[in-house]
């Protein structure tokens, strides 16, 4: 017994020193050059067109509320995206924007992008600048709404504006939807869904807003790295009910109600049913996209990956 024992320690010593050897000697791929540069004129070009839109403060409304400034951001996207707007038929639905852009196919099903106009509510207190100024400050563009959500907004509808400029035209159609109130769980996303419904559109792919580039995510990761997830985690209420009959807390029965509950609870999160649900295997809801080195704009990445996905296909 003794000798088998040793044997497999000897077999796992083995197997170590050979994983610590394979992982000093695979090495990073060097990292690529880009292959479009974007000009310091480009860049400017970016930044004014995301603060415009960034000095519009959109504050999340419920559709019977004032909508004035969401309908001057509407102005302000068509003064910024022209090529877009001639191209594209647009939809108002008390506040929320839907485009459709008409592709080669119609048999194709279409994709849909998504993002949002609103933003939470801030004062100008611990912000470098008013928080609604869209100011540039040492190459970063500080303002409610820079983030989450209208540099989603901005890539994409910068994106196709320039696509449109070149004369593209996609093989499928193209839409786009921007709520009025989704930091508030409103209804604006929900009448978007209610009018492709009623018009029988059925989608092929839904992209969403997601992650940020970011440095240095994950401990020996050297670089930027675009972040993209593949799945959205949300939650549901679940109310469990454990009866039994009345009696003195002298003698309690041996399963009560409150221990059944708590036995349901242990055994639920040991049950691979939960684990499914809220602790998702690694690499099955998060990608990253590695940045080449250098590379200082996030609006870069974004518009260019944007672009290539129509202009590879």
């Amino acid at each position: 017994m003794i000798y088998i024992f040793f044997g497999i320690l000897v077999a796992m010593a083995v197997l170590l020193f050979a994983a610590v050897i394979r992982t000093f000697m695979i090495k990073a791929p060097a990292p690529k050059k880009c292959e479009t540069e974007i000009t310091e004129e480009e860049l400017e070009l970016c930044a004014d067109k995301l603060g415009a839109m960034v000095r519009v403060p959109t504050v999340s409304k419920n559709e019977d509320e004032d909508l004035s400034e969401f309908y001057k951001f509407h102005r302000v996207l068509e003064e910024l995206f022209p090529n877009v707007h001639n191209a594209f038929e647009k939809t108002v639905l008390n506040g929320t924007l839907l485009y459709r852009w008409k592709g080669k196919d119609p048999n194709k099903k279409p994709i849909l992008f998504m993002g949002h106009q609103d933003v939470v509510p801030a004062n100008d207190h611990g912000w470098k600048c008013p928080a609604y100024s869209g100011e540039v400050i040492e190459g970063a563009l500080y303002g409610r709404g820079a983030m989450d959500c209208k540099s989603t907004m901005f890539v994409e509808l910068q994106a196709l504006e320039e696509l449109i400029g070149e004369g593209f035209v996609p093989p499928c159609d193209i839409y786009l939807e921007y709520a009025i109130n989704e930091e508030i769980g409103g209804d604006g996303a929900a009448s978007a869904v209610r009018c492709l419904k009623e018009k029988g559109i059925e989608l092929a792919m839904v992209i969403d807003e997601g992650g940020a580039v970011i440095d240095r995510p994950i401990a020996g990761m050297d670089r930027q790295y675009a972040v993209i997830g593949v799945t959205e985690k949300g939650y549901m209420d679940v109310k469990i009910t454990a009866r039994g009959k009345g009696g003195h807390s002298s003698t309690p029965p041996r399963k009560t109600p409150a221990a059944r509950l708590f036995a349901f609870e242990t055994k639920s999160k040991k049950s691979a049913l939960s684990k499914n649900i809220f602790f998702p295997k690694p690499g099955k809801c998060l990608n990253l996209w590695r940045l080449p080195s250098g590379s200082e704009c996030a609006s870069f990445s974004a518009i260019y990956g944007f672009s290539g996905h129509f202009s590879s296909g």
